[in-house]
């Protein structure tokens, strides 16, 4: 049975599922972070999932990417996974700009402080972040079927 980290639930907001991860966008305010968590009980790396899996999590990645590119038009786009604490499988997609507080150093440097999002924003992005994540999912069944 899948159980999300408690330290990802509790940095993050849940998006939606999609058919293999859970989305969520990470509680940072300087940077749009989104999460993919795939939804397989103790699994921590790429390679431990099944060869279908590997390849729906690569659409997955891929249709995250367009989204966050498309909403938030980055310089680059971060996607990484680490799990150097978190040991549960997890994928960052981060949008970076030249204006955010660490540009060009990585999200993880030394002196990133996390800033959450204030209550308005947070009731002004989720739905539409909800909205577009649920459009996404439409999308990848779709795809599955072909």
């Amino acid at each position: 049975m899948f159980q999300l980290d408690s330290r990802i639930q509790s940095t993050s907001f849940y998006l939606g599922d999609w058919p293999l991860s859970q989305v969520l966008l990470k509680n940072e305010q300087h940077y749009p972070w989104f999460l993919l968590v795939p939804r397989r009980e103790c699994v921590r790396e790429l390679y431990e999932l099944k060869q279908n899996e590997q390849i729906l999590l690569m659409q997955e990645i891929n249709q995250l990417s367009l989204l966050v590119t498309n909403q938030y038009q980055p310089k680059k786009l971060n996607i990484a996974t680490l799990g150097n604490i978190v040991e549960q499988l997890h994928i960052h997609c981060v949008s970076r700009a030249e204006q955010d507080p660490l540009w060009p150093q990585g999200i993880w440097h030394s002196s990133y402080t996390p800033t959450p999002y204030s209550d308005e924003a947070v009731t002004l992005i989720l739905p539409a972040l909800k909205h577009l994540v649920l459009q996404a999912n439409d999308y990848l069944i779709t795809l599955q079927g072909n």
